[in-house]
């Protein structure tokens, strides 16, 4: 499927794998069916919002980053050797390592999904662990203790690295050399942790989608379908007897426009609304209106919200409640942080604001249809 359509010529849906290659990075797409994959036998759509928001959020924003924001302070900013973890970075690559055995299994049942999700939350508290500790504020005032925290951000970066070599292998090749790795990953390299030696000058491993290049992607598509059909259809030599006021006629009531007001099925169902567990809220003081919340969404993983909510809700009494929110909004960048979605909510705001909630028996990540 492609934006919920089958893939087909004649309807000019159909992506060639050459035509996606002149335009984009083979590593995208895999990351991003491997986030739909499990071991049943399902369609699988290709939504092109969601395809770009999940690469630019999980895979560059998320894994990506911590080798980037890791390797590149290491290189650019001290002598590019790493040293020993610090006893709270340990901890954290001892629970990386031990997602191993359950990583594994989801991929030998092809459920790429679940190993996925189980990734995505290792990426997540590396994340959190590298902005509580903020190397960057210790650089010139404590250098060993700055050196401690991005070689438990690098050792990480490189336990998912690991994990992801099955499905993306080139992905992992460029971390293996940026970390000088003299034998290629195998997954018992998990068991390994990376101290005192030298960090290869920092390359680009992976860059967020460029709206503009999916565009190029499907125009070009276009034009090579509308080719297609071009060769197939017969060239009728008989005159037609259609007036002039008849094809008229015609071209208006097969492009006639929704009543004004109205939007199209196809528009609603650009919207991915899901269900969302709220499992992680905190006040931003800075900020008058705003919390900063976690949602789960089952298989979906994790995503943060900024939310202009503050005033209707204690942070406190939201852990553990159900919500509605908007999943395929492109993250934005703010001042406190990246929100990566919208909380549906109803009221005239201020105190009386109302966010959505499922009925009984609704699970994280279910669709709302």
């Amino acid at each position: 499927m492609v934006n919920g359509e089958k893939m087909s010529k004649s309807k000019g849906t159909f992506i060639a794998a050459r035509t996606y290659l002149n335009h984009l990075d083979p590593a995208y797409l895999r990351y991003y069916y491997a986030t739909k994959l499990n071991g049943s036998v399902d369609d699988l759509d290709l939504n092109l919002e969601d395809f770009a928001n999940r690469v630019n959020s999980d895979l560059v924003g998320k894994i990506t980053n911590l080798g980037s924001r890791g390797a590149q302070m290491l290189t650019k900013k001290m002598d590019g050797r790493i040293s020993e973890p610090d006893a709270t970075g340990l901890e954290l690559i001892r629970m990386a390592q031990t997602k191993g055995d359950v990583i594994a299994q989801y991929f030998e049942q092809r459920d790429f999904s679940k190993g996925l999700v189980e990734i995505r939350e290792i990426a997540d508290a590396a994340n959190k662990y590298f902005d509580e500790k903020a190397p960057w504020k210790t650089l010139e005032s404590e250098p060993d203790t700055t050196k401690q925290v991005l070689t438990t951000t690098l050792n990480i970066f490189r336990i998912l690295s690991v994990y992801l070599k099955p499905i993306l292998p080139e992905f992992s090749k460029k971390v293996e050399t940026l970390l000088g790795e003299t034998q290629p990953f195998t997954w018992k390299s998990v068991n390994e942790i990376i101290t005192h030696k030298k960090m290869n000058d920092y390359q680009h491993l992976a860059t967020r989608v460029d709206s503009d290049k999916v565009k190029a992607m499907l125009e070009e598509s276009r034009k090579i379908n509308e080719d297609i059909q071009k060769k197939r259809k017969p060239v009728n030599t008989n005159t037609s007897t259609q007036t002039k006021a008849e094809k008229t006629v015609d071209k208006k009531s097969d492009s006639s426009p929704s009543p004004t007001g109205f939007i199209q099925f196809d528009d609603f169902m650009k919207v991915d609304l899901r269900v969302a567990k709220i499992i992680e809220a905190e006040e931003i003081k800075e900020a008058d209106k705003l919390l900063r919340l976690k949602v789960d969404l089952g298989e979906g993983g994790t995503k943060q919200i900024i939310a202009g909510i503050k005033s209707a809700y204690k942070a406190e009494s939201l852990i553990g409640r159900l919500t509605v929110i908007c999943a395929n909004l492109e993250p934005r960048k703010m001042k406190f942080g990246v929100s990566e979605g919208m909380v549906l909510a109803a009221g005239p705001g201020g105190q009386e604001l109302f966010i959505l909630s499922p009925d009984v028996g609704a699970q994280p990540g279910q669709r709302i249809k």
